[in-house]
Parts: structure tokens; sequence; C-alpha cells
């Protein structure tokens, strides 16, 4: 016999979130790459981050409902 189960530990109600693999953690802090207007190349961002789940982070200053991250570079 199996079971699925999921234990909710925190939950928040409108906030911004990226995928997890779009947030870097250097020594001291947290970046995301984000693609400025009318930019050929992306600027790394510093960011401050929130509830990390399995596939999304948080993101509680750095970004901008509406800004374009880069999930990877071509």
């Amino acid at each position: 016999m199996t079971t699925d189960l999921e234990i909710l530990t925190d939950q928040r109600d409108n906030v911004l979130f990226v995928p997890r693999k779009a947030v870097t953690k250097t020594a001291t802090t947290y970046t995301v790459q984000v693609l400025a207007a009318n930019a050929k190349t992306p600027e790394t961002r510093e960011v401050q981050i929130g509830l990390i789940g399995d596939s999304e982070t948080e993101i509680l200053s750095g970004l901008a409902e509406g800004d374009q991250i880069v999930l990877r570079q071509l």
C-alpha cells in the first residue's frame, strides 16, 4: 500500500516568485540575470529572497513584476 503526502509548512499570497534555477547564490548574496529594456546582454541583479520551494523562490526585493529574467545565456 502507498500514499501521497504533502505537508504545508508555510504559505504566502500575492508574492513575486521566479523559477528556483534562476537564482544564483554567491558567497554573501543571491542574484538573478535580468534582460533590461533595450539591452542585448543580461545584467546581474542582487535580490533578497524569502521562501524557497521545490521549484520556485520568493523574491522580496530586487525585481519587479514584469522584469524578464534569464534562465540560461545563449
